[in-house]
């Protein structure tokens, strides 16, 4: 096993996108829109320059299942707060950039606050 240093320093984004399938009655991010988002989040990343600072991955089931759109995990570098998610894949974009802005950029004190769950 070899230690390594990711390139992605300020952090990462992780985006929910399993599909249980049609016949699965518990909801799933995949079906919510979330490979949709993280294709939406890596544009905008390449847009700002970000390549390399911060990494957007989809990735499959984070265990939180919601029928109110698809999670979302902000993981920043050292010392930085680690936010979960859960967003309306289409609608609340620009507030989930917002939260990466603010957990990863260092873009303010705090992000606007999405919807409860």
């Amino acid at each position: 096993m070899q230690s390594v240093k990711p390139s992605w320093t300020a952090g990462c984004v992780l985006v929910c996108g399993n599909d249980r399938g049609q016949e699965s009655p518990k909801p799933s991010c995949g079906r919510q829109g979330g490979a949709e988002l993280r294709d939406w989040l890596k544009d905008r990343m390449r847009e700002r320059g970000l390549k390399g600072r911060v990494l957007s991955s989809r990735t499959s089931c984070l265990g939180v299942c919601s029928s109110k759109g698809v999670t979302v995990d902000i993981v920043p570098g050292p010392g930085g707060t680690r936010r979960m998610l859960v967003l309306d894949a289409a609608s609340e974009r620009e507030a989930l950039w917002a939260q990466v802005e603010a957990c990863l950029l260092g873009g303010g004190a705090e992000a606007p606050a999405l919807g409860e769950l």
